[in-house]
């Protein structure tokens, strides 16, 4: 019989110590690179910029809830990417507000209330919220959300943070502050998430968006138009998203905005049949809006002159930077402002504009712009 000679044992514990040496290099590591997102915390999840790193607010899922619960400011700009184009400094030099934008692309009043849940942890004072209210958001379900937004970065649950500090995106994100901060590169705040610049806007551009719906809506139309108050507990649901802050924190002035979307938008209305009671649903959140003393309205939907002029437009819906600032001016001098008097006139004046509108004239000729 061959004996084998050898030292196993000491092979046994070289493995071992090659496993715990490993272990420990690897748990070193995890600590240093969770330490390091603690400390830079780029999506301001514990706290706001040190060590006067820049400011980069790029991921509206991700830094929103963070942002809200701490950045210093008593007011803010919620909303859908119908607020993305505001800039912050507008509202601080017009109203001396200390102003934060808080925004969601495509947000249901389930995000927005997600936004002011992170907006009132704590003994903030928050004096003003600019709140957009789109037609899709009071129609939807009352539980349709934007994305699936990282509970982790939302809840006060210190355990799942694990999801946080060792992960990558947020690792090669804190990496990038710190090389900013190094190399003295700057950012604009007031240019978060504003995507004037970014897009075509045209007449042309808007024509592309909307003709796909109106080819489907023209080949397959609805068999009979909307009820008329099909869409109004849906706008209940919607509005106990919301209302509960309104009636909780009386010291904040809301102010609610319809925004100006195009014609084009209105046009999908008229085609799908629900031109009716859309309007009756904003009527109705309207109403529930202005009986409460804390909140003014402010209605731009009607706005002839700018929901015609379709080459302010990168789509039915987005428009650019200055209508942006037509709203913040109009609300700093009070125009377009609503009230329990008047606001039923207003709706009934945009469904004489939508219903009297000669939509054919505009595709009239669509090949030039195609």
């Amino acid at each position: 019989m061959i004996e084998f000679q050898g030292n196993g044992s000491k092979g046994v514990m070289s493995c071992r110590k090659f496993v715990w040496i490993n272990l420990i290099g690897i748990f070193s590591l995890l600590l240093i690179g969770g330490a390091v997102v603690f400390t830079v915390d780029p999506f301001y999840h514990y706290h706001g910029p040190w060590f006067n790193l820049p400011v980069v607010l790029y991921n509206e899922i991700y830094q929103t809830p963070g942002t809200a619960r701490n950045f210093n400011y008593d007011s803010a700009i919620v909303g859908s990417s119908m607020t993305e184009n505001f800039r912050a400094s507008w509202f601080d030099e017009d109203f001396g507000w200390d102003t934060v934008k808080l925004c969601y692309e495509g947000a249901g009043t389930d995000d927005l209330k997600a936004i002011l849940e992170q907006v009132y942890k704590g003994n903030r004072q928050v004096k003003n919220i600019l709140l957009t209210i789109d037609d899709y958001q009071m129609v939807s379900d009352s539980s349709t959300v934007a994305i699936e937004r990282p509970e982790y970065l939302y809840n006060e649950n210190p355990f799942d943070d694990v999801y946080y500090l060792f992960n990558r995106d947020a690792l090669k994100a804190a990496l990038c502050r710190i090389g900013d901060g190094i190399g003295g590169k700057g950012y604009e705040v007031d240019d978060a998430y504003n995507f004037s610049g970014k897009y075509e806007f045209s007449k042309a551009q808007v024509l592309r968006d909307a003709r796909p719906f109106r080819e489907n809506m023209k080949a397959n139309p609805p068999k009979e138009e909307t009820p008329e108050d099909a869409f109004l507990q849906a706008c209940e649901d919607n509005m106990e998203n919301l209302v509960p802050f309104v009636e909780t924190h009386p010291e904040t002035e809301f102010i609610v905005v319809f925004s100006p979307y195009s014609i084009m938008n209105w046009e999908k209305k008229v085609l799908a049949g629900t031109l009716k009671a859309q309007l009756r649903a904003d009527a109705y959140v309207i109403g529930e809006f202005l009986s409460y003393e804390n909140v003014r309205v402010f209605y731009f939907q009607d706005e002839y002159e700018m929901i015609t002029d379709l080459d302010r437009y990168m789509d039915t819906c987005h428009y650019k930077e200055e209508y942006n600032h037509y709203i913040e001016q109009c609300i700093r001098d009070g125009k377009n402002e609503v009230t329990e008097e008047n606001y039923r006139e207003r709706i009934e004046n945009m469904y004489r504009i939508v219903s009297g509108y000669d939509f054919e004239s505009i595709w009239d000729g669509e090949d030039i712009f195609m």
